[in-house]
């Protein structure tokens, strides 16, 4: 499947921004929170995920270290490490289901809960 990468990250970064203004608008402002800027932006490991997703390889880690740090090292300035990079996976998980819910519905969101349900 060819995937256009700059439209895909086009699409991912203006959904980010969205995100980002509707997450500063929240009913409870957290005062302690950081706002440190890491080394990727949001937008950026959102497109990760959902290139992995995209792409024929099975295992993350493969994918991160040889799809990511070779065939596209040159669309990230300054890629972090790939412990650190799973350290920050869980902080997209509610942009990527407001992604999934705002782009399928809710029917993308009963099969994602249906396959995390154990037997």
């Amino acid at each position: 499947m060819a995937v256009d990468i700059t439209a895909l990250y086009c699409c991912l970064d203006d959904f980010c921004q969205a995100f980002a203004d509707w997450e500063a608008h929240q009913l409870i402002p957290a005062p302690t929170k950081r706002q440190r800027t890491g080394k990727l932006s949001r937008a950026e490991m959102l497109f990760i995920m959902v290139l992995f997703h995209l792409s024929p390889y099975k295992n993350f880690k493969t994918f991160y270290l040889y799809g990511i740090g070779h065939q596209h090292r040159a669309c990230f300035r300054d890629l972090p490490h790939y412990d650190r990079f799973v350290s920050l996976m869980p902080r997209l998980f509610v942009p990527l289901m407001v992604l999934l819910h705002s782009l399928g519905g809710e029917h993308l969101l009963r099969r994602f809960e249906q396959a995390r349900r154990l037997p």
